[in-house]
């Protein structure tokens, strides 16, 4: 389940799953694992569930697209579609 309302946005933290575009890297859904502000403001950097380091990009809040509110795992590794009446 994704939102872009900005008060998500505005309440980001370690854990909290994004999906970001920030080109030419194509749009990428990972965790944030560091956050930090420099002079731009702020930032963050992001990991996937199984990678075993964090991406080297660091993502700003304008790059950030949707925030994730709730991840639904399926246990064959698909999304099954509920079925129409």
């Amino acid at each position: 389940v994704l939102s872009d309302n900005q008060g998500y946005k505005d309440t980001l933290k370690l854990g909290s799953i994004v999906v970001w575009t920030s080109p030419p890297i194509p749009t990428t859904i990972h965790s944030i694992v560091e956050i930090g502000e420099d002079e731009y403001g702020w930032y963050c950097y992001t990991q996937g569930v199984h990678l075993n380091k964090r991406d080297w990009k660091k993502i700003r809040k304008e790059n950030i697209e949707w925030v994730a509110l709730g991840v639904i795992w399926a246990d064959t590794g698909t999304f099954v579609l509920p079925k129409e009446d």
